[in-house]
């Protein structure tokens, strides 16, 4: 791996490929890469995200058959999984008209987004406005490095 053709870096082969992934991220975020310079790191002629996207994709295909149930979610009710913190918040208020007014903010602001033109955002915006009242929880600690699996997911 040649981040910025400055630094060598050894990658242990023995390393299972989830923690690969694990490991090319570490060492992304360690060299300050910004996503449009990934493809400037390469380990024996291959891309950085290249290796990260095989690295994701051969774990999924292996828990796959764990995980059926959920990959039969919409992609809204998936990424619900892994939400951000402003939706964390909003889910922990402790009145449904505080949780209301969180999420019609957030749809709110998804409007605006999308009244700019900005897809991808507005797309996000009302994910997250969802994900304050319908969402899937792990019961997992440690699912971000063994898969998901439908056994260890409840629907909120």
């Amino acid at each position: 791996l040649i981040p910025n053709s400055k630094h060598c870096i050894t990658i242990p082969l023995s390393l299972e490929p989830i923690s690969l992934l694990t490991f090319l991220t570490i060492i992304y975020q360690k060299n300050n890469q910004h996503p449009t310079t990934m493809d400037k790191l390469h380990y024996e002629g291959t891309p950085l995200s290249i290796l990260l996207q095989r690295a994701a994709k051969l774990k999924s295909s292996e828990t796959s058959q764990l995980r059926s149930t959920y990959d039969s979610f919409p992609p809204f009710y998936q990424n619900s999984i892994c939400p951000r913190q402003e939706v964390e918040v909003a889910r922990s208020l402790p009145h449904f008209e505080e949780r209301m007014a969180a999420a019609a903010k957030m749809k709110e602001e998804g409007n605006e987004a999308f009244g700019k033109g900005c897809w991808e955002e507005a797309l996000t915006k009302y994910e997250m406005a969802s994900a304050v009242f319908r969402y899937l929880r792990n019961g997992n600690p440690e699912w971000r490095t063994q898969g998901i699996r439908d056994n260890d997911i409840d629907q909120i």
